[in-house]
């Protein structure tokens, strides 16, 4: 949940303006959207293959004609339509080999001309797909007609010639001739009937033999495009299509923070470098950082016990270091240089407060302003102007000495050594900060380096010499994990002590140290509920 608040907050730009895109979207789509949405039926009729015809059938090749040559030029025909191209470009035939049919279908939101073009093209597919059985069909067909036809005439002038042997009683009549004619007439009445059977069965199978074949009528349903139509209201729309533009928004910044990796929680920057993480200051808003009417900081409120627990740590490094006569090998750490992976991540406020929770117990501190290109602890100490580094740099006769530059601050036992103004010149600057410090040191104090980003100049790598720990600062949501990375690697590579990590401005956390600094704070607070 931390990770999510984190995500959102420091993404949540992307997520407004893909947001605004689809609003948008969705208004200016209903501009050009008719006043109402109609159905889109899907007509079909079904074109079902002859297996047992003599003939060979492909219905994969086909299916191809139903939209291509000579039977959308029949179905237009037969439609009084000119626009065969355009008719074919709404028709299709789709082939199935399992149930062997060709659909022949079209969308449209009229059924009853749909109906009429579907049934056009099917009439042409099956006079032009027959064609050839059908040519053989009519000319046998056309044989045993005309046969039949010459048989009934042929009865048709025997009854005339001879109409006493056209009734019953003729053949049973005394008359030999009259029986002999009704005899004759009944071989002419046989012959009809057996041409009558034989054109009857050539029908039977001609419709058996032809390779394709109509299954029922055109029939229509709904399409499935339209089971769900999209409403033609701007504000419909515009909640759609903004909702949306919403879930891209949240895939786009899913695939950002992939690609930049931030650190946000306790867990992904103890899993990213692996370093013992001294203190954890929950983000804070500016009603509850604790500062005096000037601006200057105070260990007071929300972040005083998290610098305390940088304090102790950095007593427990210094109880524990084996003691030597030598001048710096094995004795007393007392130089710790705090800085940061990337710019502002808090890296000055840290150092500053670190310095009153040592002063606070009168552990005698100097602050080292060695951020020489954007000071910034000089202000949250309470500066006061006079010399500064700068000017201990300078190869001048009368340059201040280090007691000059290193003054008391409004806080007991805290002091401070400004680096001075801004700039890029700083060479002589790093000089001069190594042997200010060895003479705050020589003199038994507690230094607190203010230096400059790992990633934004070189100046913290040329103090390295004189540090005893170095303690990085990491800002929740701003501090990348491969900068991180970067920047402790080379610590590493140069040998660089690091005591820990602070870690600053993790979501939720802050809530959480909030409440309890009210409740063990507040005079009044009821004590805690025993436990059963």
């Amino acid at each position: 949940m931390i990770k999510f608040r984190a995500t959102l907050r420091r993404r949540w730009h992307l997520l407004i303006l893909a947001t605004l895109i689809g609003v948008l979207g969705g208004v200016a789509s209903s501009w050009n959207a008719p006043a109402q949405n109609r159905p889109v039926y899907d007509v079909e009729q079904l074109v079902v293959a002859n297996r047992g015809s003599s003939t060979d059938i492909n219905i994969q090749q086909d299916s191809l004609r139903v939209t291509r040559g000579a039977v959308p030029v029949a179905a237009a025909a037969k439609l009084g339509r000119s626009d065969v191209d355009e008719l074919a470009a709404d028709v299709s035939g789709t082939a199935s080999d399992e149930t062997s049919t060709i659909s022949i279908s079209i969308s449209a939101e009229e059924i009853g001309p749909a109906k009429k073009v579907v049934a056009a093209f099917v009439a042409a597919f099956l006079e032009i797909a027959n064609s050839d059985l059908q040519k053989d069909q009519a000319r046998r067909l056309k044989e045993l007609q005309a046969r039949s036809d010459q048989i009934v005439a042929q009865l048709a002038e025997f009854d005339q010639i001879y109409p006493q042997a056209a009734s019953p009683e003729s053949l049973s009549s005394p008359d030999l001739r009259i029986r002999a004619l009704a005899t004759q007439r009944q071989t002419i009445v046989q012959s009809q009937s057996a041409a009558d059977q034989d054109l009857l069965q050539l029908r039977l199978n001609t419709s058996q033999e032809l390779p394709y074949s109509a299954l029922g009528e055109p029939t229509a349903r709904l399409a499935k495009t339209s089971l769900l139509n999209v409403p033609t209201s701007p504000l419909i729309r515009a909640g759609l299509l903004g909702f949306i533009g919403l879930l891209f928004g949240v895939a786009l910044v899913l695939v950002v923070e992939r690609s930049n990796q931030r650190i946000d929680t306790r867990e992904e920057l103890a899993d990213a470098i692996g370093l013992p993480i001294i203190a954890e200051i929950g983000l804070l808003p500016k009603s509850k950082r604790s500062t005096h009417s000037d601006g200057r900081l105070r260990l007071e409120g929300v972040w005083a016990e998290p610098y305390r627990r940088v304090r102790a740590a950095i007593q427990f490094v210094q109880s524990n270091a084996p003691t030597t006569d030598a001048d710096r090998v094995g004795s007393v750490p007392r130089v710790f240089l705090v800085t940061s992976a990337q710019p502002g991540e808090g890296k000055s406020t840290s150092a500053a407060l670190t310095a009153l929770a040592l002063a606070e117990i009168d552990v005698p501190t100097v602050v080292i302003g060695a951020d020489f290109r954007r000071p910034q602890v000089e202000a949250l100490l309470g500066y006061e102007p006079g010399p500064t580094i700068q000017d201990l740099a300078q190869l001048a006769i009368d340059r201040p000495t280090p007691d000059d530059v290193v003054r008391a601050t409004r806080h007991p036992n805290l002091y401070l050594a400004s680096g001075g103004p801004s700039t890029r010149e700083v060479a002589q600057l790093v000089i001069a900060t190594k042997d200010l410090v060895n003479e705050c040191t020589r003199r038994g104090a507690t230094v607190i380096i203010d230096s400059s980003p790992l990633q934004a100049a070189n100046d913290t790598v040329d103090l390295l010499e004189i540090v005893d720990e170095v303690i990085l600062v990491v800002r929740s949501g701003d501090s990348s994990a491969a900068g991180l990375i970067d920047s402790v690697q080379l610590l590493t590579q140069l040998g660089a002590s690091v005591m820990g990590v602070i870690l600053v401005g993790t979501p939720g956390v802050g809530r959480m140290q909030i409440y309890y600094d009210g409740y063990y704070t507040h005079p009044t607070a009821p004590p805690p509920e025993a436990k059963a």
